[in-house]
């Protein structure tokens, strides 16, 4: 029994340093759960206790950075990276995750996310809208 206590010991703190690297590096709450193999609550958890504003930021520039430099707005990248580059409300970039995941789309481009964004249909009403990300679940009201 000891010993199975001391395999705890150490795993524990393993883990969550894999989970943090794992979302410095860009991955997803979901990636991290598929791939680790633990519940999506520990992993939130964990990324919640240690992610700083600063740590978001950071990684949101590096990322917006290698963007700017590929300079391709047709150019695909993981959905998740996007999502979290833009910095939305943690409910807003879970629901675009997840709209893409249903989609089975791992990868979009830069264009196609403002294309979920800005409106291409005419409202009978003068200055009205219609946004696509509004009719994505958990965005819309």
């Amino acid at each position: 029994m000891h010993i199975m206590q001391a395999i705890v010991a150490i795993h524990i703190p393993e883990r969550n340093r894999q989970i943090l690297q794992m979302r410095e590096a860009g991955d997803s709450i979901d990636e991290i759960v598929s791939i680790l193999g633990v519940s999506w609550d520990v992993v939130r958890m964990v990324a919640r206790k240690f992610e700083t504003e600063g740590i978001l930021s950071a990684r949101s520039n590096r990322f917006l950075s290698e963007m700017r430099n590929v300079n391709d707005l047709d150019e695909k990248w993981k959905v998740s990276y996007l999502a979290q580059a833009i910095r939305p409300l943690g409910i807003t970039q879970s629901a675009i995750i997840h709209h893409f995941v249903r989609q089975r789309t791992p990868e979009i481009s830069p264009l196609e996310l403002m294309e979920l964004a800005i409106s291409d249909k005419l409202h009978p009403e003068p200055g009205v809208l219609l946004i696509p990300l509004l009719k994505v679940q958990c965005v819309g009201v």
